[in-house]
């Protein structure tokens, strides 16, 4: 398959603009499970010590792909676990088997310690031409906890080694919140990461799971978990750092110099999607249903040998549901979300008053979005909205 076309250098078009391009097409999420290390706070379907699998859990995915994608994607999303443990054989075959559009927007997450020139130059022939590096802090301690393997001299190389191998879209993921971090340690991972001149800076509150070791700490009372009040600040920081560096936020953790990620943009605008693999889930907006795989690569392997189909379940997301499910989504987007009239007329005037809400009529269609402000509590407003438009 030829090498899909690298995404113009122009300025980001409106957000909204991108919201309805997303909201159709299909999007194709593959999942690669494997780690050399599952770290603490980790609560995807990922696992380490089982290298074993790889070359039968690749021939498996392959077997998915061609059993369920049955249209040509305009999104595809290569993520884990580390995706970049993966040989650069297999990465290549495993992107050239999806069917996709020749524009399609094609990114794979690597860790930079894994991210080698070889990985990076298969991922790129076969048509990648997005690639997010899991940076999350540049201060050793704040990593350590993270249990995260690699320095920040990783990332550096990394990132020079994609742009060598023709990445013209690299992100940095970040992480804020982490038991031990400071103002000045994540202002300073902020500085770190824009130094590297990406193209779009992912900044994500750290979420303490109850099964997950961190987690588990933090109940023995052995760690401390993030605090609300915190996690504010810190969000506000990377709000003003990021926007005077001249990126543009899309959605509460995202932000681009040009475009944005169209294939998450699809999930946050209640799109069409197809996951593939171990623990991946699918949605199919037409009927509205999801549906969702097994977890443990080792039995999607079997599934997928003995009846060719590694679903585990399904659900219908309907009625209130539904309703719940699209606000909390659509106020994710910098853009915001139409509303009817009615639905305008029962926003909270408190919510607007404080500075956490915004409806405006364009081109006679009320849309409602949530300000910087409203963005750093966006969970309670959420809830606020839900019961006053009566969503839930």
């Amino acid at each position: 398959m030829d090498v899909a076309a690298s995404p113009p250098r122009t300025a980001p078009p409106d957000h909204a603009v991108w919201a309805e391009r997303a909201a159709g097409g299909l999007g194709v999420y593959v999942h690669v499970p494997f780690c050399t290390h599952r770290c603490g706070y980790c609560d995807f379907a990922a696992f380490a010590g089982l290298e074993d699998l790889v070359a039968d859990y690749v021939d498996a995915l392959v077997a998915e792909i061609g059993g369920r994608v049955d249209t040509p994607a305009d999104t595809v999303f290569v993520g884990g676990g580390t995706p970049s443990v993966l040989s650069a054989s297999e990465l290549g075959r495993l992107i050239d088997a999806i069917p996709r559009r020749p524009d399609a927007e094609v990114t794979v997450e690597m860790n930079p310690e894994s991210a080698s020139g070889a990985v990076l130059d298969a991922a790129r022939r076969a048509g990648a031409n997005r690639v997010s590096f899991g940076m999350q802090s540049v201060r050793p301690h704040v990593l350590e906890v993270l249990e995260r393997r690699h320095r920040h001299g990783a990332v550096e190389t990394a990132v020079a080694a994609a742009r060598v191998a023709g990445f013209d879209e690299v992100n940095v993921d970040l992480i804020y919140g982490t038991p031990g971090e400071s103002e000045a340690d994540w202002a300073a991972s902020l500085e770190a990461a824009l130094a590297l001149e990406p193209d779009h800076v992912s900044a994500y509150a750290l979420g303490v799971e109850v099964n997950t070791p961190l987690g588990q700490a933090v109940q023995r009372g052995l760690a401390h978990g993030p605090e609300d009040d915190v996690l504010a600040a810190r969000l506000d920081t990377a709000v003003h750092v990021l926007r005077d560096a001249g990126l543009v936020r899309y959605e509460i953790s995202n932000w681009t110099r040009r475009r944005p990620c169209l294939h998450n943009l699809r999930y946050w605008s209640g799109g069409r999607y197809v996951g593939v693999g171990s623990g991946a889930h699918s949605f199919e907006p037409s009927r509205g249903l999801r549906t969702w795989n097994v977890r443990h690569p080792r039995t999607y392997i079997a599934h997928m040998r003995e009846r060719g189909d590694a679903r585990q379940g399904s659900e219908h997301v309907t009625g209130d549901a539904a309703a719940l499910e699209r606000l909390a989504l659509g106020t994710r987007r910098a853009c915001g979300m139409t509303i009817t009239p009615q639905e305008a007329a029962r926003v909270p005037p408190e919510l607007v008053a404080w500075g956490f809400v915004d409806v405006r009529h364009e081109n006679g269609v009320p849309r409602l979005k949530l300000t910087d402000g409203g963005m750093a509590v966006a969970n309670g407003i959420v809830v606020e909205l839900s019961l006053a438009l009566g969503e839930c």
